[in-house]
């Protein structure tokens, strides 16, 4: 029933380069961001309810809606689905809990505590979720680095190797 078309890590979520150039590039009409902070807030679902671009439907969802309703009729829609994450931990929690899309594309990710920049753009992470993006690699999902449609796209493989050398 639903495509995913992309599957992005912005710590943005709906902003200019995810209104004016991903979601067109790959032909989303529905935007889902799983995130169970947002999800549970009325008023921050609303915003990004009200910024998406114009053409698309969005929705806010939880990393246990999501799998569920994926496992159940892959996201009960027909339309081209762009699937947004705020923060790679949601986008593991939704991949635990068993929501397994085949793609992971990292965009511009927010500076926290712990994170480190992989050499990619502004795109940072915490060392000690490697594993785990091994883990999801090697369970099928393609794993890729890149800001704008523009960039040049890393891969998965090119930054573990020269940020984590000893995760295999």
């Amino acid at each position: 029933m639903g495509k995913i078309v992309n599957v992005r890590i912005d710590g943005r979520l709906i902003h200019g380069q995810v209104c004016t150039q991903w979601v067109h590039q790959v032909g989303a009409r529905k935007i889902f961001i799983i995130d169970d902070i947002i999800a549970k807030d009325a008023f921050l679902s609303q915003i990004c309810v009200m910024a998406s671009p114009a053409g698309t439907t969005l929705e806010c969802i939880s990393t246990a809606d999501a799998a569920k309703r994926w496992n159940e009729n892959e996201l009960g829609t027909n339309d081209p689905i762009f699937i947004l994450f705020q923060t790679l931990d949601m986008a593991i929690k939704a991949w635990d809990a068993g929501f397994h899309y085949p793609t992971l594309n990292f965009g511009t990710t927010l500076n926290k505590a712990g994170m480190i920049p992989v050499g990619v753009g502004s795109i940072q992470m915490k060392p000690e979720q490697a594993p785990k993006l091994q883990e999801m690699q090697n369970g099928g999902c393609v794993i890729t680095f890149q800001v704008t449609p523009g960039d040049p796209c890393s891969t998965w493989d090119s930054v573990r190797d020269k940020n984590f050398p000893d995760v295999k």
